[in-house]
């Protein structure tokens, strides 16, 4: 048990630590404002940088009011909690590392489907609410109308951020700037497309029906193909999702069914570089094959 406890005492001190180091390390936090590229002609967010900004918009994407610091004190409170369970019931190490593996999969895994699963529903809405801003603007019906009827057609985020676009609207903010924080707040290629067509044709004129009919082509073509490289890409993805668990799975279990196997990398020098440089390696490895079948966002 005390190997089990050195374990988990070292990875809540390095999360700690890497708490502290962010704050310390992490740029001045700038409003996020979307810039507009000259090359393609689009609004853009900045890119975000360092880990933290990922992680929030990580956990934005998947509609979850969680911060770095809170899910970061929320491990630390469920792994001390589960190391004093395993010493209440007096369960071998191994369970107690085993137990942790899989809740730490577990728990990614939900994640990644959550978040997954809300941008696709975000994004399959987009040419229905496209087609409907068209058919309202040859009605002869305002951009607020159309914001109006597209809220009712809308679900979840894509209906909150219609919303605050229509209110902001009421409230006297111009149509370019409305768009342009639309889309520094989603951060979706395609609502970049639509922020910059209603901006511009709001600065510049012309046929806004038909814009956003030949839009709303281009956003269902751009969905039929994420779903072609989704369906060729499964095979790769799958062997991912049974790849990326089977050395910790695997080590836990010899942890669990025969110690002796394994006791060798927490009782010497050379074994306890071996099990660090394990670690290390499969965590590039992950990496790499989660860059090789990511998909285009």
């Amino acid at each position: 048990m005390e190997w089990a406890f050195l374990i988990i005492a070292g990875f809540v001190t390095t999360l700690a630590l890497a708490r502290v180091g962010w704050s310390l390390l992490r740029p001045e936090q700038q409003p996020t404002v979307s810039v507009f590229e000259q090359e393609t002609g689009l609004f853009v967010a900045p890119e975000d940088t360092g880990l933290e900004a990922r992680l929030s918009r990580f956990f934005s994407e998947a509609e979850l009011d969680w911060t770095p610091s809170g899910v970061l004190g929320w491990t630390g409170a469920i792994l001390s909690a589960v190391y004093l369970a395993g010493a209440a019931f007096e369960l071998h190490g191994g369970w107690l590392l085993f137990a942790v593996v899989i809740v730490v999969i577990i728990a990614v895994a939900a994640l990644l489907i959550r978040r997954n699963r809300r941008l696709n529903s975000l994004r399959n809405q987009l040419p229905d609410v496209v087609s409907l801003i068209a058919r309202s603007s040859r009605a002869g019906l305002a951009i607020e109308e159309a914001f109006v009827l597209c809220e009712k057609m809308a679900r979840g985020r894509l209906q909150a951020e219609l919303q605050h676009c229509r209110n902001q609207l009421s409230l006297g903010r111009s149509l370019p700037g409305t768009m342009e924080s639309l889309a520094s707040r989603v951060q979706l290629p395609e609502l970049g497309l639509l922020s910059t067509l209603l901006s511009v044709h709001r600065q510049t004129g012309g046929g806004l029906a038909d814009s956003l009919d030949r839009l709303s082509i281009l956003l269902r073509d751009r969905i039929q193909f994420r779903n072609q490289m989704s369906a060729a890409s499964s095979g790769g993805r799958l062997s991912a999702t049974l790849i990326a668990p089977a050395a910790p799975l695997l080590f836990a279990t010899l942890l669990v069914l025969s110690p002796e196997h394994v006791e060798v990398f927490f009782t010497t020098g050379l074994g306890r570089i071996f099990f660090v440089l394990g670690i290390l390696l499969n965590l590039i490895g992950i990496a790499w094959i989660v860059t090789l079948i990511r998909m285009p966002r």
